[in-house]
């Protein structure tokens, strides 16, 4: 399996309902760390963020 990289668009897997995020949607990555982090942004359909976290490599 390929390793994610700045800016590329991931999906999640599971719903975060703590994050008020559900399986399906779609976020790009901002940010990557050593420890492969990663910070990913959500947008509504009006092209603003939603939500930006770190998101962790599990």
């Amino acid at each position: 399996m390929t390793q994610p990289e700045l800016f590329d668009v991931v999906e999640l897997l599971i719903d975060l309902p703590e994050l008020n995020l559900c399986a399906g949607v779609q976020g790009a990555i901002v940010e990557c760390d050593r420890d492969n982090n990663y910070e990913v942004e959500f947008s509504n359909s009006d092209s603003t963020t939603d939500f930006s976290d770190v998101i962790l490599n599990e």
